[in-house]
């Protein structure tokens, strides 16, 4: 009679489960993304080191962008991991091709013009005006509503897409691009608040009294009328007969 084979006896339910598991689980990494994100906004807008808020600004910088893209690009849109790694991605296209990016906004500025105001880029929006433009939104972490920043960003995204939009060669799959990037970054919705640690209602670094408006609510006749302020119609390209 052949001998059966031999089993090894089955573990107890949670150390199997722990030896089978795969690398990290996606829920812990989403959560540590977003307690990283609500640390790093709330230390920046109660702290008075001036220095902070220039260390916002460069995180990118220093970290480099894709070590921040391994914590947040991940993220839901509408987290503040999201919002996040959305602002410094706008923030490194922008310095990556400054010529570009100012070229697209003044294509963009005449068709947008409630959202230029918003984004508040010096005039004529050259190079260097669209680097400072872009600092000054990381700046605001720290020193302004977050819900401010948000839609500054925005708002400065929106015209960008207008100018794509009224040039022939630039892909639709561009502008498409650029209006979800002014949609995602408080453009259409209110980020999720951050978990509460204390009696008061705690929004993406800004404090609120419950019962009062909170600076994404009021902000929401700004974010309607980004939205409907309409992007040109995209021109055919040109056909030459020869």
């Amino acid at each position: 009679m052949a001998d059966r084979p031999h089993h090894k006896p089955v573990p107890r339910e949670a150390a199997f489960f722990d030896e089978q598991q795969d690398g990290v689980d996606p829920a812990l990494v989403t959560e540590a993304a977003e307690r990283a994100a609500v640390l790093l906004v709330r230390g920046a807008h109660d702290s008075a080191d001036a220095g902070v808020a220039e260390r916002l600004v460069h995180l990118a910088d220093t970290e480099g962008i894709e070590a921040i893209a391994q914590v947040w690009s991940h993220a839901a849109a509408d987290s503040l991991a999201g919002c996040l790694w959305r602002l410094y991605l706008l923030r490194s296209w922008v310095y990556a091709d400054p010529a570009g990016v100012a070229r697209q906004f003044e294509a963009g500025r005449g068709r947008a013009e409630f959202a230029r105001v918003v984004a508040g880029v010096a005039d004529p929006p050259g190079p260097d005006e669209l680097r400072h433009m872009v600092d000054e939104v990381l700046r605001g972490i720290a020193t302004s509503e977050f819900a401010d920043v948000l839609l500054r960003a925005a708002a400065f995204a929106r015209v960008v897409a207008a100018g794509r939009a009224a040039s022939s060669e630039v892909p639709d799959a561009d502008v498409r691009r650029m209006l979800v990037l002014a949609e995602q970054p408080g453009g259409r919705r209110s980020p999720r608040a951050c978990p509460a640690d204390s009696g008061e209602t705690r929004t993406l670094g800004t404090r609120s009294t419950p019962g009062r408006g909170s600076p994404g609510s009021q902000n929401k006749p700004l974010r309607a009328a980004l939205r409907r302020e309409a992007l040109p119609a995209r021109r055919a390209p040109s056909s030459r007969v020869g």
